[in-house]
């Protein structure tokens, strides 16, 4: 789909792009041609769709036999869709009731995304969505860099502890503000994830840990463990600490996710549920 596509499509919806919804549209074939292949190679149970729009993705999937769910915020596009026979879930994908898509296991999201809820569902997929194996998304440059840093770099934060517990991360490719329509003024990258099968612990509760080790970053992050363990469970954290070589004087950003994993399992094993 180039941008006259677009253009003509929206002006016969009598629509246009809408900045509060995030709306640039994909119009660089090659790039399209990149993602829709990649989920082919993955042969998912299903594959779900988040912000359609008008389809640069999804008229490709569709010629490859491959019938996405929908997921759509904008009214015109829900009926776009609709009209075109798709099954389509109405709403906010941050509020919508999951359970309405009945999602299979090895299942699929693909999207992209609206810049403003990426980081968000990043985190939505890796605790709540078990069924998703495999995600292909679209991100601003800056917000994938995010995901992938590595500790002791200053993009490393709770995204990155999240996102690297929970899944295998890798580039599909990069995208320059030319491919779409409005044209941004930044740069994108796409991002497959596949998620990892030791990934049960990544829940609810252990963003809110990572979280609050990330409070204040530049703090030591020692104070932060014993609020979390709380003053009973001192000897098994101090323990911990030193199995998992972890110094009084480090901070949040200093520790792998590999280490957040052995300090959350640890604070299970101790037999404390949390705060």
């Amino acid at each position: 789909m180039n941008k006259s596509e677009v253009i003509r499509l929206l002006e016969e919806m009598g629509a246009s792009p809408k900045r509060s919804l995030g709306q640039n549209f994909l119009v660089d074939d090659n790039i399209i041609k990149k993602i829709v292949e990649k989920a082919v190679r993955l042969k998912a149970s299903e594959v779900i769709e988040i912000g359609p729009g008008l389809g640069s993705l999804t008229n490709v999937l569709l010629a490859k036999s491959i019938r996405p769910k929908l997921i759509e915020l904008d009214k015109t596009f829900v009926n776009y869709w609709k009209n075109r026979a798709l099954e389509v879930v109405e709403g906010d994908v941050l509020k919508i009731d999951w359970r309405k898509l009945s999602l299979q296991d090895n299942a699929l999201l693909i999207s992209n995304l609206p810049y403003q809820v990426s980081a968000s569902i990043v985190i939505l997929a890796s605790t709540d969505l078990r069924q998703v194996e495999d995600m292909i998304f679209m991100f601003q440059k800056e917000v994938a860099q995010r995901i992938v840093a590595r500790n002791k770099k200053k993009e490393y934060g709770l995204l990155s502890v999240v996102a690297q517990c929970a899944w295998d991360i890798d580039l599909v490719t990069d995208v320059g503000p030319s491919c779409f329509y409005p044209r941004p003024n930044i740069a994108s990258r796409v991002l497959h994830f596949r998620r990892k099968s030791q990934s049960a612990f990544v829940n609810a509760k252990f963003v809110k840990f990572v979280k609050i080790c990330f409070e204040q970053r530049r703090k030591l992050l020692a104070p932060k463990l014993v609020r979390w363990w709380g003053s009973e469970n001192q000897a098994h954290l101090l323990q911990l600490k030193k199995d998992l070589g972890i110094s009084d004087k480090a901070r949040a950003e200093e520790l792998s996710p590999e280490v957040y994993e052995g300090l959350f399992k640890g604070h299970k094993l101790s037999g404390k549920n949390g705060n």
